[in-house]
C-alpha cells in the first residue's frame, strides 16, 4: 500500500460523519420523515447555514431479499441489518445511533414488516467491534422498552458503549400521532449532544428541555439512572432517579394488595375484561402497565412473597 493510499484511508476514516440506522418494523413513514427533519435541523446548526444532513439509513425487513447461504433461523431484520453494517464498515462510516420502531417486549421488537430478536442484536454487536464501539445512543420507539429492567438487563448491560436511550416507559403514542413525531425529531436532532450526559443531573436537564405536544410516557436512560415522570410518586416533583433508588422503592409495589386483588378477581373468573378505548384504560391494563414499569422488582418480589412475580404477558 502506498503512502497516498494510506493517507486517503486515514483521512476518510477520521472525517467520516456518523449516521443513524432506522429499523422500520412498523411501516412508520411519518416517524422516518420527522427523523430526517431532525437531522436537517442538526445540519443547519452544525454547519452554520450550510445544509448537508446526515444520512438516515432506513431498513425495511419486508423488502429485504434473502441471499444464498443465509440462515433461515435468523430474521430478515438480522440479515438486512448485518448487510447494512458491513456496507457502512466498508465505507468507513460509523453508526452512532439506531432507532427501532415497532411493538416491544423483553428486548424483542416486532411489527407488520418484521421482527427482531434481542439475541440477534447481541450477536451483531459481538461480531462487529467497530459497530459496537461507535454505537452510543438508541431511540426505542415502542411500548415499554425504556423501563428500569430493560435499561439495566438489556441495553446497558449488553451493549458496551451505549450511553443514552430515549423511548417510552409505558404505552407509546401511535405512529401517526404528532406527539410521537416531535419526540422523534428531537431525538434525531440532538442524540449526539444528549448522549454526552453522564450524570443524573445532566439527564434531568435534558428531560426538562424536551418539548411535548401532549403528555406521553417518554423516558431517558443512561448508565446512572432514568429520567421519567412515570416513576414520580403522587404529589412529589422528583422525576430523575438512580437505578438503586428505584430498586429501593420496590416494596411499595410488592406490597400493593390492591393490584393482587385486581388480578385475582380476573383469575377466578369473577370479572370479565372491560372494553378499552383511547380514553379508557381498564384496571387490568393499569396493572399490566405497572408490572412492566416495576419488572426490575422481580427478584425482591420472589424473595418476599415466596412465589414468582406474574409475567406481564400472562397478565394481559
Amino acid at each position: 500500500m502506498s503512502y497516498l493510499q494510506l493517507f486517503l484511508i486515514l483521512t476518510v476514516s477520521a472525517s467520516a460523519q456518523a449516521e443513524i440506522i432506522f429499523l422500520d418494523l412498523n411501516d412508520a413513514r411519518d416517524e422516518i420523515a420527522h427523523c430526517r427533519a431532525g437531522l436537517a435541523e442538526k445540519s443547519l446548526k452544525d454547519n452554520r447555514g450550510e445544509s448537508r444532513p446526515e444520512q438516515l439509513n432506513v431498513i425495511d425487513p419486508a423488502r429485504y431479499r434473502s441471499k444464498p447461504g443465509e440462515s433461515s433461523l435468523k430474521s430478515k431484520t438480522y440479515h438486512a441489518l448485518r448487510a447494512k453494517i458491513e456496507d457502512m464498515n466498508a465505507r468507513n462510516v460509523p453508526i452512532d445511533s439506531i432507532v427501532i420502531s415497532g411493538e416491544a417486549g423483553n428486548g424483542d421488537f416486532f411489527g407488520s414488516q418484521g421482527v427482531f430478536h434481542q439475541d440477534e442484536l447481541f450477536e451483531l454487536v459481538n461480531k462487529f467491534p467497530a459497530f459496537a464501539k461507535a454505537w452510543n445512543s438508541a431511540g426505542l420507539w415502542g411500548c415499554y422498552p425504556s423501563n428500569v429492567d430493560d435499561a439495566q438487563q438489556f441495553w446497558f448491560k449488553k451493549i458496551p458503549n451505549l450511553k443514552y436511550t430515549k423511548g417510552f416507559v409505558g404505552p407509546a403514542p401511535n405512529k401517526d400521532r404528532p406527539g410521537n413525531h416531535i419526540l422523534m425529531k428531537q431525538f434525531c436532532e440532538r442524540r449526539q449532544e444528549d448522549a454526552k450526559a453522564s450524570s443524573i443531573d445532566e439527564l434531568c436537564r435534558i428531560h426538562d428541555s424536551i418539548q411535548q405536544l401532549t403528555t406521553t410516557t417518554f423516558g431517558l436512560c443512561n448508565r446512572r439512572g432514568i429520567a421519567s415522570r412515570q416513576y414520580s410518586e403522587a404529589g412529589r416533583p422528583e422525576k430523575c432517579f438512580t437505578y438503586q433508588q428505584l430498586h429501593d422503592r420496590c416494596p411499595a409495589f410488592i406490597n400493593n394488595r390492591e393490584y393482587d386483588a385486581i388480578y385475582a378477581r380476573y383469575l377466578r373468573g369473577d370479572s370479565e375484561p372491560e372494553e378499552e378505548s383511547k380514553t379508557k384504560v381498564s384496571d387490568l391494563r393499569h396493572y399490566y402497565n405497572e408490572m412492566q414499569k416495576w419488572r426490575h422488582c422481580a427478584d425482591q418480589f420472589h424473595h418476599q412473597r415466596g412465589h414468582e412475580m406474574p409475567n406481564p404477558g400472562s397478565v394481559i
